[in-house]
């Protein structure tokens, strides 16, 4: 008797292989730990409690933080986030998950990029990878911010039209151009006007270069209807319902945050050139070596359209930011979904020569960046230079620490070592990835008390009964709305709640000195009184009654007063 095998498909193989590449680490490093800490003060708690008042109130068109109008986003990362807290319930996990699959979703489209642009899904899956292991891609990947999803939706819209522009079917670009528009449209619901400057910047000059700008015309057309339809219906009905959010948006939230001497977060020109190579670790070593591969084709550099687009989506987005007054890190994550995908282009160029000093230059960098980590940690651990950053009862974090760092030092050498494109890549992938698998889980004590205040709030919860009158400063009002789930907190300062204290309903919530003590006197007779702010509130000592009892962690302090 005679049995037939069937035969193995190997495309289908290997493109389950593939995908089981890129879906694994992403797993692994994005999804795994978003519930393993605590959220952190003031930002993700920002990003639990707007969307958790979105659910309690049912308005979903007016963002409320404190029970007070907050306007300094438009909804859609609120919409994302309250979405998960209804599925997944008010956790961590739920908080931090519209953001990592944000990521997920980028890589996404990297990979797709590459296969469709450059059609090689080797050095596709290998800008995936690259993407998800930039370690400042990671970090920030972790955090129920914004950014994550705007670095969605500005990937999605510049590639799309950018496939628009080079498609022959005309049926074909429209849609890429429709689907540009909603990209852009959603971006611009997450973070504003800044959706649509970055694609602008990116694109004109790339579209006069390649001598693309006679198509452009009728595609833009397509690429404003598209984002007309995303953006239209809310924009108009937020101005039906608060006639002075338009200007307070694009006003006081984008030009003056851009262009005032005295702006938020205010940096020098050159911040993001110092922070870039420190946010693409290990990748940004090899820089030199991906200049060298990218210069291989046509003898002075690659000029294909693909690459120009590439280029000039991360350095004008580069200086765009860099000329911003305001600067904070996370806002430089646009810049690296080209860069993965540059390096990724320049590495599987140069790898393939005999020569190849300039990567092993980069590994050794690499290499040497390890160990001096590996040498500090010792140094301020076990000697009495400096304050340890993990306690006594922490070894077992150390230990980790110290071994996946010893772990990435043996994949440098691999990589230095190995003769391989793969191999050596693979190497670099093993410098990263143990530590960033790792660090949500070795998180030092002392940090988790200056961040994270969940402990704090656990504990101490049972105090605050539903006619308990609290009381907070700015800076930690986020974490005692989202953690004591209460919206009427009387604030001690106007921290970032200013612009929602001019309106007349919000009248009384804000208490100076005298205020406090007359709130206190009028209430604590029939109510108790629970006052948060962080430590060192001298201010607050001097004015409370002596039955008032003291607790603190961290950063915090919460003096209880009973009635």
């Amino acid at each position: 008797m005679t049995v037939s095998l069937p035969l193995i498909d190997k495309q289908r193989d290997s493109r389950y292989l593939l995908a089981i590449a890129a879906v694994l680490p992403y797993l692994l490093l994005y999804l795994l730990p978003l519930g393993s800490h605590p959220l952190f003060v003031p930002d993700e708690t920002r990003y639990a409690e707007i969307p958790r008042e979105m659910l309690e109130s049912g308005d979903w068109i007016v963002p409320h933080l404190n029970g007070l109008r907050y306007f300094e986003k438009p909804p859609f990362g609120y919409w994302a986030n309250a979405l998960s807290i209804a599925v997944f319930g008010e956790n961590a996990f739920a908080v931090r998950f519209p953001g990592a699959l944000a990521v997920g979703l980028t890589a996404l489209l990297i990979f797709l990029f590459v296969r469709r642009e450059f059609g090689d899904q080797r050095t596709a899956l290998w800008s995936t990878l690259i993407y998800l292991t930039f370690t400042g891609v990671y970090i920030i990947g972790g955090l129920a911010v914004l950014d994550n999803l705007l670095v969605l939706f500005l990937t999605g819209g510049i590639m799309a039209y950018a496939r628009a522009l080079q498609e022959k079917d005309s049926g074909k670009a429209f849609g890429y151009s429709g689907v540009s528009g909603i990209f852009l449209g959603l971006g611009f619901l997450t973070k504003g006007f800044l959706a649509l400057a970055i694609p602008v910047l990116v694109l004109v000059p790339w579209m006069f270069w390649q001598g693309f700008w006679r198509s452009c015309l009728v595609q833009s057309l397509w690429v404003l209807l598209g984002a007309f339809a995303v953006i239209l219906p809310w924009s108009i009905m937020i101005y039906l319902r608060e006639e002075d959010f338009w200007h307070y948006f694009f006003w006081v939230e984008h030009i003056q945050r851009f262009f005032a001497d005295d702006a938020q977060h205010k940096e020098p020109f050159h911040f993001f050139l110092i922070y870039l190579p420190l946010l693409g670790i290990p990748w940004t070593s090899l820089l030199p070596a991906v200049i060298a591969g990218l210069r291989t084709k046509f003898g002075k550099g690659d000029k294909t359209p693909q690459t120009c687009l590439l280029w000039s989506w991360f350095v004008l987005t580069l200086l765009f930011f860099s000329a911003s007054k305001g600067k904070l890190l996370t806002y430089i994550l646009p810049c690296f979904p080209p860069l993965a995908i540059l390096i990724a282009l320049g590495l599987s160029r140069y790898l393939q020569r005999e020569e190849t000093r300039l990567f092993e230059f980069g590994m050794l960098l690499n290499v040497m960046f390890l160990l001096g980590v590996v040498i500090t940690m010792l140094i301020k651990q076990y000697s009495d230079f400096s304050a340890p950053a993990f306690d006594r009862d922490e070894t077992w974090k150390v230990i980790s620490v110290l071994a996946v760092l010893i772990m990435g030092v043996i994949g440098g050498l691999t990589a230095f070592l190995g003769s391989q494109p793969n191999l050596r890549l693979g190497g670099v992938l093993l410098v990263i990835v143990p530590l960033l698998i790792v660090s949500p889980w070795v998180i030092p004590q002392g940090l988790l008390e200056r961040k994270a205040a969940s402990p704090f709030f656990n504990q101490h919860r049972h105090l605050i009964t539903g006619d308990t009158v609290v009381v907070a400063s700015g800076k930690i009002v986020r974490a005692v709305n989202w953690y004591l789930k209460r919206d009427d907190v009387y604030l001690l300062d106007r921290h970032e709640l200013e612009y929602g204290l001019l309106y007349p309903e919000a009248s009384g919530r804000l208490l100076d000195p005298q205020a406090f003590v007359e709130l206190l006197e009028q209430k604590r007779t029939h109510y108790p009184v629970a006052i948060f702010c962080k430590k060192h509130c001298l201010a607050i000592e001097q004015r409370l009654p002596p039955n008032a009892r003291e607790y603190s962690y961290g950063i915090i302090k919460m003096w209880y007063v009973p009635r």
